[in-house]
């Protein structure tokens, strides 16, 4: 490509960037509180039968910019990754971008967030779809240090189910994608030795993904709930809620459906931050010496686990981008130690187990976004019933 037609390329990808929509939520850019944004969004940020879309992540303790010894501002680290950000009082405007590979010109995807700052819960406001979302926020999250998605166990979504069908008896799940890790210690009656995805679409959801957790062993990532004439709601495992058919009062219940699962996942955030790494120094008469103060934190499995199955959990580990190593696996009471590096992360820690519990300890200062991530994978993929446990728990145990 010559220079004339490459500066033709750019200025066309340059006017098709410039003439784009970026975002259908109808938000006036002003000063807002978190309040007068919720708000406005119901009233008027988006036309009746509009997507509505609020995917949730976690970040590190602190406000937009305020930055540490360890780690940037949520700001700071954003921007890195090139992100737009336009401060409107308690919200930001983050504009993302990616590229469609099928006509090799730039995507502009619109984010309206709010960081609460006791929790540091991130949720961010976009009428994009579920791919944006991915080719966004998604990838900026998997790379970053101090961000994580904020994961909904099975648990969790049970009680989502149960909420919806209590408060609308007539909801239906029209369509579910459930998964099973073939070392899963889940029991499935019919051919557990294999690694399967089911996807189901049909108004009978509900008994069928009941069924087929008995049979062949899945857990739902993602499940579709319609109301009829009310609304049509679709939740993701990592996060993400999208209102895909309703109108104000569905919006309203959709925050409700929101702040129910983030409850469980903060409960889960302040455990596994609860971990610490402290040098404590010791004098002598010709030196200090420093020696490590760890504070651990605990994962509960639901049943009692075996040599074989702790080298399953082993295996898994590894499947997801945590390498295990240093590591001894005992024979006849499990007993597995050693050392666990998670490359997503790029962070270091400890792990000791035995046939009921892993506990888990820092090396160093880690971000609690690895010892989320290590958690998912344990719920997803080996044991969807393990609870996540402070270390005193295991003491008064």
């Amino acid at each position: 490509m010559n220079l004339l037609e490459n500066s033709i390329k750019v200025v066309e990808q340059y006017l098709f960037y410039a003439t784009l929509e970026e975002s259908d939520l109808r938000i006036s850019e002003r000063e807002h509180t978190f309040e007068s944004f919720i708000g406005e969004l119901l009233e008027r940020g988006i036309e009746p039968g509009e997507r509505l879309r609020i995917v949730c992540y976690i970040a590190r303790r602190g406000d937009w910019k305020t930055d540490s010894y360890a780690f940037p501002s949520l700001t700071n680290a954003l921007t890195s990754s090139g992100v737009e950000i336009k401060e409107l009082g308690e919200i930001r405007k983050l504009v993302m971008h990616y590229r469609d590979l099928q006509t090799d010109r730039l995507v502009p995807v619109t984010y309206f967030a709010f960081l609460h700052r006791d929790t540091s819960l991130l949720m961010c406001f976009t009428d994009g779809a579920k791919y944006d979302v991915e080719q966004t926020f998604d990838k900026i999250i998997e790379r970053t240090s101090g961000l994580y998605f904020a994961f909904i166990g099975p648990s969790t979504i049970k009680k989502i189910q149960d909420m919806l069908f209590q408060i609308h008896p007539t909801t239906l799940i029209t369509y579910f994608s459930a998964y099973r890790h073939f070392k899963s210690s889940l029991r499935s009656e019919i051919r557990p030795e294999y690694q399967r995805t089911i996807e189901y679409r049909g108004n009978d959801g509900a008994k069928v993904l009941e069924e087929l957790k008995l049979a062949y062993g899945v857990l739902p990532r993602t499940i579709h709930f319609e109301t009829p004439d009310f609304a049509t709601y679709h939740i993701h495992n990592v996060g993400h809620f999208t209102l895909a058919k309703g109108e104000e009062n569905a919006r309203r219940f959709m925050l409700e459906i929101v702040d129910l699962a983030m409850k469980d996942v903060l409960i889960t955030r302040k455990i596994v931050e609860s971990a610490d790494f402290e040098l404590i120094p010791m004098e002598t008469q010709t030196k200090t010496f420093l020696f490590p103060k760890l504070k651990p934190w605990l994962i509960r499995f639901s049943t009692e686990i075996d040599v074989e199955e702790g080298q399953n959990l082993i295996d898994i580990l590894e499947d997801n981008e945590f390498e295990v190593f240093s590591h001894v696996l005992a024979k006849g009471s499990l007993r597995l130690n050693g050392l666990v590096a998670d490359r997503l992360k790029k962070n270091i820690f400890t792990v000791d187990a035995n046939s009921e519990r892993m506990v888990i300890a820092p090396l160093k200062e880690v971000p609690f976004d690895s010892f989320l991530r290590l958690y998912q994978v344990v719920v997803e993929n080996f044991d969807p019933n393990a609870e996540c446990q402070f270390f005193e728990q295991e003491r008064k145990g």
